[in-house]
């Protein structure tokens, strides 16, 4: 509100003199004119939720891989399949996936490869790699083949009927003398494919889950279902 003091001077020509009459006059101001609005930002779309995954591996040189395909083709013939994958990561490392089921292989010079769905879930899942011997699981696969193949040998051979055989000097038919060896190649084929089931079962790669690092007291830390398949 503003004051606005104005001074007026009347001539009375009767009285013979002049009367000077102040006068004051309030002015009101009017409204203020509004402050222009600034637009409000766009907001960001909010973050679709992750699955964080920790891999830890007990030996170098493991690649993380995630298989995006599978193909499989019939004919009269026979059938072929295939796979084709996209590494990740190299083993200890961390990465985001969507939850949901994934397929990951675990592959590296000297490894036995490995196959393993997820069943991942939102926040942070740990999981600790330990690769097999390539070289192991392939020569327990050998020795097993070859041990197994001498005992069958031995069975055959010890489990088949002699016939009797013609004695020159004494012009008869005789019984020979019962086979002795074929029992030490049963054993003995036995023993080496047993040798060589364990290397192979030794040079077998595994992908457990295992509990993460407690974050507060009490926590919890959820774990993903896991299935494996070697190669």
């Amino acid at each position: 509100m503003q004051r606005v003091s104005l001074t007026v001077a009347a001539v009375f020509s009767l009285v013979g003199g002049v009367s000077t009459v102040h006068a004051e006059v309030v002015v009101e101001p009017g409204p203020a004119p509004a402050a222009p609005v600034a637009p409000e930002a766009p907001r960001p779309p909010p973050e679709a939720p992750q699955a964080r995954v920790h891999v830890r591996s007990t030996k170098t040189g493991l690649v993380v891989a995630r298989i995006t395909e599978r193909m499989f083709v019939v004919g009269a013939g026979g059938s072929v399949s295939g796979i084709a994958w996209k590494d990740i990561c190299m083993a200890p490392c961390e990465f985001q996936l969507e939850p949901g089921l994934h397929e990951l292989m675990l592959k590296g010079e000297g490894h036995t490869p490995l196959v393993t769905q997820l069943n991942l879930v939102q926040g942070d899942q740990y999981f600790v790699a330990r690769p097999g011997s390539s070289g192991l699981r392939f020569g327990g696969y050998t020795f097993a083949v070859l041990g197994l193949t001498v005992a069958v040998t031995g069975a055959v051979f010890l489990f088949l009927p002699q016939t009797d055989e013609f004695n020159l000097a004494t012009m008869m038919f005789e019984k020979p003398e019962p086979r002795k060896w074929p029992l030490p190649l049963l054993l003995g084929g036995l023993g080496v494919t047993g040798i060589g089931i364990g290397m192979f079962i030794e040079g077998r790669s595994s992908f457990e889950p295992e509990a993460g690092p407690q974050v507060g007291q009490g926590s919890v830390v959820r774990r993903a279902i896991s299935y494996r398949t070697s190669f």
